[in-house]
């Protein structure tokens, strides 16, 4: 049953669903009306930029960088980690065919097991090589955490890449 709210934005009237109402969600006409409310209501945080050092405020809670500029100076930091002086682990990798499935005739990504914005870091054990199809699966946790550790622990020194090389 369709019942006449009025939005806590911008006042508009609009039709809503009874279920929506007793739930408490049909407040708003829009989802932009909502993020405007949201936005005038919620708090500002202190924070400290991770790249610069900067202190600065946001709504959000868990923002790291004060600017899009620190952000991408700290992410192209972390991707220089360069092994003997010579080659990027990223690289080494991408010479790896499929850890899940094996396959080698086309570009393959470089997935990290445990994500960089959840602390995960640019190192060996914490990244593998998946095809694009694979990837995807990971992504979308059809290939769980534990099948990629235990694929990554399936490594031996005959399979992988001669690191030393």
């Amino acid at each position: 049953m369709l019942i006449e709210v009025i939005c806590k934005e911008c006042g508009k009237a609009f039709m809503a669903d009874s279920r929506e109402i007793n739930r408490g969600h049909a407040q708003f006409c829009s989802i932009s009306c909502a993020i405007k409310y949201r936005n005038k209501t919620n708090p500002y945080h202190k924070h400290i930029c991770v790249q610069c050092g900067k202190e600065f405020e946001s709504k959000s809670t868990k923002v790291k960088y004060c600017c899009k500029s620190c952000k991408y100076k700290y992410y192209r930091s972390l991707m220089k980690s360069e092994l003997n002086g010579t080659k990027k682990l990223q690289d080494i990798l991408k010479e790896l065919p499929c850890e899940n499935c094996g396959w080698n005739i086309g570009p393959r990504d470089v997935h990290h097991i445990i994500p960089v914005s959840e602390g995960g870091k640019n190192e060996f054990d914490n990244l593998i090589t998946l095809c694009p199809n694979c990837h995807r699966l990971a992504h979308r946790n059809l290939l769980s955490k534990d099948k990629l550790i235990a694929l990554v622990n399936l490594r031996t020194i005959s399979s992988s890449y001669d690191i030393a090389a």
